[in-house]
């Protein structure tokens, strides 16, 4: 996926009241399309499930609690060749209630939409044999995105933004609507904004689902003059502190929000002062999607893992500005084993009912409630959050 909306230049460059909405294939800076990890330079060693011994580590790590197969939420799903990045987003998404039943409804037309919902019907109904092989939905993916085609491993939370992406595209509405009148507008509220996006650029139910919209405030340091910069995201990539033994979510959540200094050559032009000034940026939530995925950035530019452990929230509240808070729950992790993008071995941790957790590791799919915490999710990297009411209570604004 992109970069992060708190090191982008492009919602920066100008302070001018001119507001240019932009159309999906500017995105960037929510990270809508995959773009950092595209690079030809991170490693290309591969995941052998019988030679390495993270796959003995990783998969018999919830044993404590054993029950019938037939009770299992769901079934497993085989390993093609190095595809355990590709299994775990899938056994996240099927974690996803109102994604899970929208899928497999099966209502819509689209070639990705037909092989998921066959798939998820497979994985729901094929419990009592433990697992299912999932090639066929990975064919019809890669005729869409050839580049994960082979065995070489890749990247879970850049595979999922390709599913959601491609599957919203399918899916999408507005894509099909005269776009001729389509003028410059300058949205004067959140809600203004919010209403253009999914009347003339994303309409599908994903986005329902998935898509949350933040404001980007830039403020001359100079004058005081104000502009806001409203955005859909898909996700909340967050930074990971560098050099810290470990860090919470509300560690990472205060990074990306914190004010970003513009100056030397990012400074933008200031419409008051009518020329270029130092400035600060600061990110705020101002809807709260029903579905909250947060990406953690642990990984450098070479593709090498950053020191820090993680702490997961099990609960996180946002302040989305209104007189209420939003309130998430987890209930599914990704989670990466080893030191390279490109390597190691990733597995998922799904709940269920609300109350029992299941580590699904290819074709194993173990309850683990017994022995499950939040310190299981030490290697977590992209986390699945469901909204679960709204909270009066006040608290610092995300």
């Amino acid at each position: 996926m992109a970069s992060s909306p708190t090191t982008s230049s492009s919602s920066s460059s100008s302070l001018s009241s001119s507001y240019q909405y932009r159309t999906r294939s500017s995105y960037d800076l929510n990270n809508y399309r995959p773009s950092s990890y595209l690079s030809s330079s991170y490693s290309s060693s591969t995941y052998s499930p019988k030679s390495s011994y993270l796959a003995s580590k990783f998969s018999d790590s919830c044993l404590d609690s054993k029950i019938p197969s037939e009770k299992l939420p769901v079934a497993g799903l085989s390993n093609l060749g190095n595809t355990c990045y590709m299994n775990s987003v899938l056994q996240a998404l099927f974690a996803t209630k109102p994604f899970r039943d929208y899928i497999m409804a099966h209502h819509e037309n689209g070639q990705l939409y037909s092989a998921l919902s066959r798939l998820f019907k497979e994985m729901s109904s094929s419990i009592r044999h433990g697992h299912v092989n999932p090639s066929q939905f990975r064919s019809t993916f890669i005729q869409l995105e050839s580049k994960f085609n082979g065995c070489e491993q890749q990247d879970a939370q850049e595979f999922l933004s390709y599913v959601i992406n491609d599957l919203h595209d399918e899916l999408n509405k507005p894509k099909s609507r005269s776009r001729s009148n389509n003028t410059m507008i300058e949205p004067k509220s959140a809600q203004e904004a919010w209403s253009i996006y999914r009347s003339r650029y994303d309409d599908s139910k994903l986005v329902d689902i998935f898509v949350g919209q933040y404001a980007s405030v830039i403020k001359c340091s100079y004058c005081g003059n104000e502009s806001t910069c409203w955005d859909p995201f898909w996700d909340l990539p967050l930074p990971v502190p560098r050099n810290r033994n470990r860090i919470d979510i509300d560690e990472c959540i205060a990074e990306f929000t914190a004010a970003e200094i513009l100056d030397g050559n990012e400074q933008p032009f200031c419409s008051r002062c009518k020329q270029h000034r130092r400035s600060t940026k600061r990110l705020s939530i101002v809807r709260s999607p029903k579905i909250l995925v947060i990406h953690l950035k642990k990984f450098s530019n070479n593709g090498y893992k950053l020191s820090s452990d993680i702490n997961v929230n099990q609960q996180i509240r946002i302040d989305n500005g209104s007189t209420t808070m939003a309130t998430y729950e987890l209930y599914g992790c990704v989670c990466h084993h080893g030191y390279l993008s490109r390597s190691g071995h990733y597995t998922a941790y799904c709940q269920y009912d609300q109350q029992r957790w299941y580590h699904c590791d290819d074709q194993k799919v173990r309850d683990c409630t017994n022995s499950f915490s939040m310190a299981t999710l030490k290697d977590s990297y992209v986390l699945f959050y469901r909204q679960q009411q709204l909270d009066h209570h006040y608290s610092s604004r995300l």
